[in-house]
Parts: C-alpha cells; structure tokens; sequence
C-alpha cells in the first residue's frame, strides 16, 4: 500500500469505440494510506438551464423635484426567460430557485412557484426524457417589477441554481 502524491488526476472513460473521453480532472493533496480521496471533475450536462434577461426597462423614475436631473429611485419592468433541457434518457424532476432582491410585484409567470421567503421562489420542475429528436425542453417566463431602486446602488439578482429532487 502506498499513500497517493498530491497533484493532479484526470479521469477518463472508455467510449466504447476502442478510444476514451476525458472526464475532467482535480488538483488533490497528500492522500494519506487507508483514508479517502473525493475528486470533483465538474458539473453534469444532463440537465442544462439557459437564462436571459429579455427586458430591464427603468420605469416610475422620481427626482428631487421637476427640475433636477438627478434621479433618486425608480422601479424596473423585468422579464426573465430560462430554458430548461433534459438531455437524459430517462425522466427528472428538479427544483429551480431563483432570487429576486428588493421589493418585487410577479406581473405575469409560466409556471406555479412558492415564495419561499421575500426574495426567493421555488419552481417544482418536472422534465420528460429526451427523445430521438433532441431534448425534451420547458421553458420558464417572468415578468416582474422592481421597486424602489437607487441609483449607484447595485443589488444584482443572485444567479438561479437548479437542484436534481432526490426521492
């Protein structure tokens, strides 16, 4: 038995065409002899999310007064799109979470969702296997308003993060 050199590993499969397909790789530390090792080789493509923002359109913007050009707080219409796709063979259910910060009015959505507390909601997202014509697609529409923005003050929303629903 020997303890593993830290450094970096790659990993590769067979592809079943007398070649490989290189997996990913990591950068490991010493590995002890009997302890485990846990390499992270990257992200799935199996399920993949596309996000734009379709619209960011100042609205409502007030002043100090009709003269001053100096603009204090306004809102935004805002729409969202994401595509979700299921490249797998077989069915998926995720959830999807997308953050939006500030004060916030959903005008129009797609898709059911729970707020799970002022600025985070919850899509339960329920995807068919791909088909031999590609991979089975929804996709998800928002529109919302934005209220009460400062300018010079960047409150960005936090990127969507997709979770796969162990049962």
């Amino acid at each position: 038995e020997f303890a593993l050199w830290g450094g970096k590993a790659r990993l590769f499969q067979d592809d079943g065409h007398e070649s490989t397909i290189f997996l990913g790789e990591d950068v490991t530390a010493l590995v002890p002899v009997g302890e485990k090792m846990e390499l992270y080789i990257g992200d799935s493509r199996d399920i993949v999310v596309t996000q734009r923002k379709m619209r960011d359109t100042r609205i409502n913007i007030r002043r100090n007064n009709d003269r001053s050009p100096k603009v204090v707080l306004y809102d935004t219409d805002e729409i969202i799109n994401a595509k979700i796709e299921n490249f797998k063979d077989s069915p998926a259910e995720l959830t999807m979470i997308q953050h939006i910060p500030g004060q916030w009015d959903m005008k129009k959505c797609n898709m059911k969702y729970k707020k799970k507390d002022a600025n985070t909601l919850e899509f339960e997202i329920k995807l068919p296997a791909r088909t031999p014509d590609g991979p089975a697609t929804k996709e998800l529409t928002m529109n919302y308003n934005r209220r009460n923005i400062r300018p010079g003050v960047n409150v960005r929303p936090m990127p969507t993060r997709v979770q796969p629903i162990r049962r």
